[in-house]
């Protein structure tokens, strides 16, 4: 759907809003840091408040999606470097969902 301007709509204004954009856009307005995982703006599902910190979510699936996709790893092995490279634990860290996967 395009944007509306001055009741017309516009076709000369282009959405290209990222995941990575938004969640920059939104750090900024609220004048906190974001920590972004690199490689992984498609699994971005969001941003939570804790603590006063903006921290990203991202979706485990997609994550494995990314990896099985771009570096041709098997889900075993997407898995396995998610849980060792990506799981982190300090203040700000980005947050990994283990989404259910009901279908």
């Amino acid at each position: 759907m395009l944007p509306y301007f001055n009741g017309q709509i516009s076709e000369d204004i282009v959405m290209t809003n990222t995941p990575r954009d938004i969640v920059t856009d939104r750090a900024e307005n609220l004048e906190l840091p974001a920590i972004l995982m690199d490689g992984f703006d498609d699994a971005i599902i969001g941003t939570i408040m804790m603590n006063d910190e903006l921290r990203v979510v991202y979706s485990y699936l997609k994550m494995i999606d990314v990896l099985v996709v771009r570096d041709k790893m098997t889900d075993v092995e997407a898995m396995e470097f998610i849980d060792y490279n990506c799981q982190m634990s300090f203040d700000n860290c980005p947050l990994i969902v283990d989404d259910i996967d009901l279908f």
